[in-house]
Order: structure tokens, then C-alpha cells, then sequence
């Protein structure tokens, strides 16, 4: 899905480095910052809510899919959006979760939860939440940082929005608070070579 700590390549690298790193070795990616923020967009809402027209048809070569509609639309936003956005969509200033590769053990990557508490910029309406992710490769003489933000260059992991499936309406100045609680993928067995 694009967010850093969800990636099985980071629960990896950290379960390879209680493995094999040294004292004082080098840990690339160092550190991560993922950014959790309510967005508004009325086409993005419409076009995955659309998606499910298909299921209202009472008569598909014979066959009746209505009953099907509401598990359809509750299926089109449980599935996150990875895109790109413009960051006027963005309506408060993002929560900042930060995880240090060096330090923070395996378990702490596999659920994750981030405490949220937003003040509205303006009133409108609440589609759902933005996240994208910084990271920081420290070395021994300079820190290099790569940024999946709305407005850095465009890489391949995008930006990731999820969907509410009902907006929330809210006013200029108002607080929203809830949490997002992020669990990575099982572990599959690997399966060694013969």
C-alpha cells in the first residue's frame, strides 16, 4: 500500500538488523516520519461511491445484484486510493509519527497505533485521511531525506488516502480526535529452495 511502516520490507530490514548489524553499524532507512491528516475531496467521495452503481441493477442478464450494493460500497472504501493529490485538499495540519529504524523493535512496526487531534482550517467536509511518509538516510557524514509528500517530486510509492464511508462534516476552528490504528500483513512462511 505505500506506507512505510506496513511494508513487509521494513518489518525485514528491522528483524535483519537484531540479526546481523554490528554496534554502531549503519541502518538505512535510519528513520521514518508518516503524516496522517483529514482530507476533503466531493470527486474522489462520488467516484468511489459510483463504483458500486454496477451492483443496483435489478436485472442483469436475469439475475438481481441490488442486495449486493451495500456490501459493494462497504468493499470500494475499504480499499485505500494510492495517487497523487494537491495539498489544498488537505484541511487541518498532519499528526507526525515518527518510527527509528536503529531503535524501535519488530513488534512495535506490527500495530501501530497514532492518537489524532486535528483543528480544522476551514468548514467543509471530512472524505477521510491522507498519509504519506518521510525518510532519513543518516550517515556518518550527511543525512539524506526522500519525501512521499503532496508537494515533493512524485515517486513511486504516491500518496494514500483513505475514505470515511460517510463525510464528516466540520466547521472552521472545530477539533476532530480519534486515533488510526495501523497492523502489518502476517508473516507468510517462506519457503526454502532445495
Amino acid at each position: 500500500h505505500g506506507l512505510y511502516a506496513g511494508q513487509r520490507t521494513n518489518a525485514g530490514d528491522v528483524h535483519s538488523r537484531s540479526q546481523w548489524l554490528k554496534p554502531n553499524g549503519k541502518m538505512f532507512p535510519t528513520q521514518g516520519v508518516l503524516y496522517v491528516v483529514p482530507f476533503t475531496d466531493d470527486a474522489l467521495y462520488i467516484e468511489q461511491y459510483s463504483k458500486a452503481y454496477f451492483w443496483s441493477q435489478q436485472s442483469f442478464h436475469g439475475v438481481d445484484l441490488s442486495s449486493l450494493r451495500q456490501a459493494a460500497i462497504a468493499e470500494y472504501f475499504r480499499q485505500p486510493v494510492v495517487d497523487t493529490f494537491d495539498h489544498r485538499i488537505l484541511i487541518a495540519k498532519p499528526t507526525k509519527h515518527v518510527v527509528n529504524f536503529i531503535e524501535d523493535s519488530e513488534s512495535t512496526l506490527q500495530d501501530v497505533t497514532i492518537p489524532l487531534n486535528f483543528t480544522v482550517f476551514s468548514a467543509g467536509s471530512i472524505h477521510g485521511l491522507a498519509f504519506w511518509f518521510d525518510v532519513a538516510f543518516m550517515g556518518s557524514t550527511s543525512t539524506v531525506w526522500l519525501s512521499t509528500g503532496p508537494n515533493e517530486p512524485l515517486t513511486h510509492w504516491y500518496q494514500v488516502r483513505c475514505l470515511i464511508p460517510t463525510p464528516l462534516f466540520v466547521a472552521a476552528g472545530q477539533t476532530v480526535r480519534g486515533h488510526v490504528q495501523l497492523t502489518a500483513n502476517r508473516k507468510l512462511p517462506i519457503s526454502k529452495a532445495k
